[in-house]
């Protein structure tokens, strides 16, 4: 099939303004400084437009649907024409996807992509690609919107691949597995999409099997390293992308650890510690407690080596 030509440039990185919460709700312009700081801290070279995402650390699974479209707006007002925005949508329900989706593309500044995260629930390969095949369908033929699929379980990797490539309404697939999916699936996808590194900005296992461009959840902490990373793997110069890549090593094992335990509660940790000015990350988010001591420790660690790369 033909694809439909895309004037974006994926292979970069999609940064993720942290959510911030307060007693448990979230912080819209708290929000909207993180997103600023990311559009104005913006290193990416030949010009390229920050990319922000919105979905994975930022507890949209904790989100009300209404709480979703007040943040996603807030995004895309900040992103404006500096910015390109990539709105993360929980597939199931489906209506309830399409309904978001469907609001969203109505913004004054719509999003420019769409990040469908994993089905929850029983499913089996079957059924996830007749209905998210027939979603992206619709909903691109529709309202024009552009999709990326979050693989995050390995018996899902060939159907995501399969849906990527038979509709042109999506842009590849989020590798939130392992390096080993990689290849397997830039080989099923045939030149018809991506597969964009997921798992942080440990990146370069999976840029060597294929993947283009990653995601950050540690960018509103550290905007300049996830962007010389990407700067340097693009012009091949592996020293450096892995020079950086060392350093911020430990503190992604903290945020992956125990199954991505403190994925964001780290994060938030480490904002509090620093005192940054020009980000706000609330003070913790439902159901995410602040790490323990021990952990704490070695956020402060991992802190005083990193804070340069704000």
């Amino acid at each position: 099939m033909t694809r439909k030509d895309t004037t974006y440039d994926w292979n970069t990185v999609v940064a993720y303004p942290v959510v911030p919460f307060r007693v448990g709700e979230p912080d819209c312009a708290a929000f909207r400084k993180n997103a600023e700081y990311l559009i104005a801290r913006n290193r990416l070279d030949g010009g390229r437009p920050r990319v922000l995402g919105f979905g994975g650390g930022s507890l949209i699974h904790h989100l009300a649907g209404e709480d979703q479209l007040r943040l996603v707006n807030e995004l895309c007002q900040a992103a404006g024409d500096r910015a390109l925005v990539v709105s993360g949508l929980l597939p199931n329900p489906l209506r309830s996807a399409a309904e978001l989706l469907t609001r969203q593309m109505e913004f004054t500044r719509p999003p420019d992509a769409f990040l469908l995260l994993p089905v929850n629930g029983i499913a089996n390969p079957e059924g996830i690609y007749r209905e998210l095949l027939a979603f992206c369908n619709e909903q691109g033929r529709r309202h024009g919107g552009r999709f990326f699929l979050y693989l995050r379980s390995g018996a899902q990797r060939d159907v995501l691949a399969r849906v990527a490539r038979g509709c042109e309404w999506v842009e590849g697939v989020k590798i939130g597995t392992s390096a080993a999916d990689v290849r397997p699936v830039v080989d099923l996808l045939g030149g018809s999409g991506i597969a964009m590194w997921g798992i942080g900005d440990c990146c370069l296992d999976g840029i060597a099997q294929g993947a283009r461009g990653h995601t950050s959840g540690i960018a509103t902490l550290f905007a300049g390293a996830s962007d010389e990373l990407n700067n340097a793997y693009r012009r091949g110069d592996f020293e450096t992308a892995r020079r950086i890549e060392s350093r911020l090593a430990g503190f992604e094992r903290l945020r992956f650890m125990e199954d991505r335990a403190y994925n964001y509660a780290a994060v938030v940790a480490a904002a509090r510690m620093a005192g940054f000015h020009d980000i706000d990350c609330g003070d913790g988010g439902p159901f995410n407690a602040e790490p323990p001591p021990a952990i704490l420790e070695r956020v402060r660690c991992e802190l005083e080596d990193l804070a340069c790369y704000h």
